[in-house]
């Protein structure tokens, strides 16, 4: 099984000292693979060619170009600004992209502008 760093986000978060890094990548066994997203401070997620495929049909019949998946970070409280997602991306019915987003707080609490990572979808193989 082959693994490779696909993608990587950092960001800083001033209220709790942290530094938030995430890490995309792509494992590859024959003709199947899967993503995974890695973090140091939260949970991570996943998507196999076959999961992302399904989903990616299931949205474009809904008419969805996009699906959050999981909750890494949930607010505590109406003032926590911070917020962490991880997309999976499709257009005809067939996945294209990861995207994690994530806004993390400077010292006096406001929000830092959101950072975003997109990672393009593997190929699917013929």
């Amino acid at each position: 099984m082959g693994q490779k760093e696909i993608g990587k986000l950092e960001a800083h978060d001033d209220q709790n000292s942290k530094d938030y890094i995430f890490i995309v990548s792509e494992e590859r066994e024959g003709d199947s693979f899967v993503i995974r997203i890695a973090g140091n401070i939260v949970t991570g997620t996943f998507w196999t060619k076959d999961q992302a495929g399904k989903s990616a049909q299931k949205m474009q019949a809904l008419g969805v170009k996009r699906e959050k998946r999981g909750s890494p970070y949930v607010p505590t409280g109406k003032s926590d600004k911070r917020s962490i997602t991880y997309e999976l991306l499709q257009e005809g019915g067939k996945p294209t992209a990861i995207e994690i987003s994530v806004t993390t707080l400077k010292a006096d609490g406001a929000p830092y502008p959101e950072k975003k990572l997109t990672v393009k979808w593997p190929e699917y193989l013929p």
